[in-house]
């Protein structure tokens, strides 16, 4: 495949992680169709699913063992991505992008949300059927959404002037594959399983903790899971995590709007959602996404917090816009949203995150959201 093609480096990132193993005669297949076998065994390599040893085939074309597809295709009708009321799956056919698109959404388990995607406008103009499924596999699939606004700081901090406020917390670090919540509040030990569950950490003043970086042997190693992996991983901090009598639960995101947020959404009972935002020209963006998908979900926006918003200069007192004038009101506006508070840029809070200190951390400037958020029981 040549360097210069517009595709090579997702070709070879596809590669090194497994997702596609290219032609028998070592080439990539530039410029070759997809069959319907291919492209459910590349699926069940994506998705991590364990191929199944069935004796016979769930389609009347399906039925020869040796088949070099014949594991794969019945290993995706078994995670429910192929329409199981058909009677052939013509394995050696050539499939559309369309069909692709809707295997990915069932074999993801997000069929539930086919009707109310199919309601919101498309992003294509050539889209007549499927519209629900190519929708999700849009927004759910592709878009990456911004990270790098601070949504684990400003986590910790509302967990903290909760606990502070009386209300017994926790939170739960969604963001699997680059947990920092540990770190601010300075715990380093393993989360113990009993045969009941999994018994989360407390933090100094009491606040319950559940992450990844709690069960790993060493805090450094990476988490290298794909998508269902880590969303099952989420639904078992929930379900399988024995937390006590919690008044407020946390829930630190990680950036975007892919399998961990929707999973959240759909499993957890979500009460409302904060949007952390920073001053740039990107934050319409990244409202809008999260706008648009807490929509879909049907999940209440509680409102945006600019984080980063101005430094405050110890000498002489004055603010000090360093990423440039605020592009958040008209945000707001846009979206009919309320601002919820505007964090500066503090070297005392980066040294308290650092240090595992953030529990000591001294602000009032989240004191209206804390008001909001009791207001809500």
């Amino acid at each position: 495949m040549p360097t210069d093609h517009w595709a090579y480096n997702e070709v070879v990132k596809a590669s090194e992680i497994g997702f596609i193993s290219g032609m028998d005669d070592g080439t990539f297949g530039l410029g070759q169709t997809v069959t319907g076998g291919q492209f459910v065994s590349m699926m069940c390599r994506m998705f991590g699913w364990e191929l199944v040893d069935a004796k016979s085939g769930s389609f009347a074309d399906n039925q020869d063992v040796n088949q070099w597809y014949f594991k794969s295709v019945e290993t995706a009708a078994q995670h429910g991505a192929l329409d199981g009321s058909a009677q052939n799956f013509r394995p050696n056919d050539n499939i559309t992008r369309e069909e692709m698109a809707v295997m990915l959404v069932k074999g993801l388990g997000y069929d539930n949300l086919v009707e109310t995607a199919a309601a919101a406008a498309s992003p294509f103009t050539d889209v007549t059927s499927n519209k629900g499924y190519i929708n999700l596999a849009y927004d759910f699939g592709i878009v990456s959404g911004k990270g790098g606004v601070g949504k684990s700081v400003v986590t910790a901090l509302l967990a903290a002037a909760m606990q502070k406020a009386g209300q017994k917390t926790a939170v739960l670090d969604a963001d699997i594959t680059g947990p920092s919540i540990p770190k601010a509040f300075g715990l380093h030990g393993k989360a113990n399983a009993t045969e009941i569950g999994l018994l989360p950490l407390q933090t100094a003043s009491g606040i319950e903790i559940i992450s990844t970086n709690l069960l790993l042997n060493n805090e450094t190693d990476p988490v290298v899971w794909r998508g269902p992996i880590i969303a099952g991983t989420v639904k078992q901090f929930w379900s399988d995590v024995i937390w006590t009598d919690i008044d407020y639960m946390f829930i630190d995101m990680p950036p975007g709007t892919g399998d961990v947020p929707l999973t959240v959404f759909q499993s957890l009972p979500v009460d409302g959602i904060i949007i952390v935002t920073s001053p740039q020209e990107l934050v319409s963006m990244i409202v809008g996404k999260a706008v648009k998908m807490a929509s879909m979900m049907q999940i209440p926006i509680l409102g945006l917090i600019e984080n980063y918003s101005y430094f405050k200069c110890p000498d002489n007192g004055k603010k000090y816009q360093v990423f440039g004038p605020s592009h958040l009101q008209a945000a707001a506006a846009d979206y009919g949203l309320e601002i919820l508070a505007r964090l500066p840029i503090d070297p005392a809070l980066a040294a308290a995150c650092d240090s595992g200190n953030i529990e000591h951390y001294q602000t009032d400037t989240l004191n209206d959201v804390i008001k909001l958020l009791k207001n809500m029981e």
